[in-house]
């Protein structure tokens, strides 16, 4: 039910209560939403389990797309998840985004840019964090950092603590950074 919904695939948005502008396209895509505004999910099971809530503070203007993207996402709030699984277990996250196979898999965090396949892919609850490059930041597990690399070293090609003010190049991030460069 609601004003403006687009809804194409077999039991997509098919529990909606009260949402308005909506675009799903995909089979089980936005199945489980009943409240939300403006979000949009292209395929498989894309924002599946999105519930929202009646006074719609979470559940609105997020974009899904991909096979399972934002899957177990239940009180998104702006987030972005482009990719193969990517954003599939930010349960409630806010103003992600995630672009690439799996990128932010794992991550229930929010405020994260994650650009490139299993980018960030473990960081369960980190926030604000920038990670560019396949792989980059995979075991990471901090709030506020930056990693530039196409693989998931723990010596980055840069790394970057946002809080300090700091960054290396090819810095050990299990060393303090007191003598990186700022």
């Amino acid at each position: 039910d609601g004003d403006g919904n687009s809804i194409v695939g077999k039991d997509s948005g098919i529990n909606l209560v009260d949402a308005r502008f909506n675009t799903f396209l995909g089979t089980d895509a936005g199945k489980i939403l009943e409240y939300g505004n403006a979000n949009t999910f292209i395929g498989y099971r894309s924002g599946y389990k999105l519930v929202g809530f009646s006074n719609l503070s979470n559940g609105c203007c997020n974009t899904y797309i991909g096979y399972k993207a934002g899957h177990e996402s239940k009180n998104g709030l702006s987030n972005v998840f482009i990719g193969y699984k990517s954003g599939f277990n930010n349960i409630g996250g806010i103003q992600n985004t995630f672009l690439g196979n799996r990128a932010g898999y794992n991550s229930d965090g929010s405020e994260n840019t994650y650009l490139g396949g299993w980018s960030g892919h473990n960081n369960t609850s980190g926030r604000r964090n920038v990670f560019i490059g396949h792989n980059a930041g995979f075991f990471s597990s901090g709030s506020d950092l930056l990693y530039i690399e196409n693989s998931d070293s723990s010596s980055p090609l840069i790394y970057g603590d946002f809080i300090q003010n700091h960054v290396g190049i090819n810095w050990d991030t299990g060393t303090t950074m007191n003598q990186a460069l700022s």
